[in-house]
């Protein structure tokens, strides 16, 4: 599965203007692959770019933090 940013979303009328983007997009994207998982069940997840999910969270404490989070519903 990959994720990409939709055409829509790069849209002017999509764009946040009360919160920064990372705050919105980083539960969208943890979401969505989530979704995924527990709709595919598959034995093993690979995710190619953590630097993206580093990216969206602007800090090392909350990029840490959904990692664990992460983690635990894998091993779940």
């Amino acid at each position: 599965m990959e994720l990409i940013a939709e055409e829509q979303d790069l849209d002017a009328e999509h764009q946040y203007t009360m919160f920064q983007p990372s705050e919105v997009e980083l539960g969208v994207t943890t979401k969505k692959i989530l979704d995924e998982v527990d709709r595919i069940k598959p034995r093993r997840v690979v995710i190619d770019s953590l630097s993206e999910i580093n990216l969206l969270a602007q800090s090392t404490l909350r990029f840490r933090r959904q990692v664990l989070a992460l983690k635990q519903c894998f091993a779940g």
